[in-house]
């Protein structure tokens, strides 16, 4: 006679397992049709999606992503600014950065600044799925370097950044620092 025993719920082998996706662009448009493309593709799941690389990077935290899917150009956190703190501090993370910039120069950067991939929005439908497979192989792999050299990420950020005003020569000069007089930059007061 033979007793009905629970079956163990089993774990699915990592080749079927649904990729853990997480989304960034402050976009609405952008989101709404990234989104609408990813949710046909079966072993992708969304698990959650942010306006910035901010929110990526708390959510990322708690949520845990395989990749991130990251828009270059955001308020807050700029995807390469996300890229730089997912490299250094979640290594297990893919990151594929995304922008409606695709030139050669803004691919080498964000790929220098720590991007696993770099996709153009345009080429979304037709790269991503074999984009995907790429990172995640890339992410297997044992002896891959998975540092952002803060150096590099810094240009590229600031190129996109908002030009800031030029601050008035001699304003923040050490001497004209409040409390700090001419004794202070090492001259003796007469």
């Amino acid at each position: 006679m033979t007793s009905a025993m629970p079956t163990p719920a089993l774990r699915a082998p990592a080749s079927t397992r649904r990729v853990r996706l997480l989304v960034a662009d402050d976009s609405l448009l952008a989101r709404q049709a990234v989104l609408t493309y990813l949710r046909t593709l079966e072993h992708v799941e969304i698990i959650t999606v942010c306006e910035n690389g901010r929110l990526a990077v708390e959510a990322a935290l708690r949520q845990e992503p395989d990749v991130v899917l990251l828009d270059l150009q955001m308020p807050v956190m700029s995807g390469l600014e996300a890229a730089e703190i997912f490299r250094n501090s979640m290594p297990q993370v893919g990151v594929i950065l995304t922008s409606v910039h695709d030139h050669a120069e803004v691919r080498e950067a964000c790929l220098a600044g720590g991007a696993d991939a770099f996709v153009g929005k345009g080429s979304i439908p037709d790269r991503f799925p074999s984009l995907l497979a790429a990172v995640l192989e890339m992410m297997r792999a044992p002896s891959r370097h998975r540092r952002a050299p803060h150096f590099v990420t810094r240009p590229l950020v600031d190129l996109f950044s908002p030009a800031l005003p030029h601050p008035r020569a001699g304003v923040h000069t050490p001497a004209r620092t409040p409390g700090r007089g001419r004794a202070a930059s090492g001259l003796a007061l007469g």
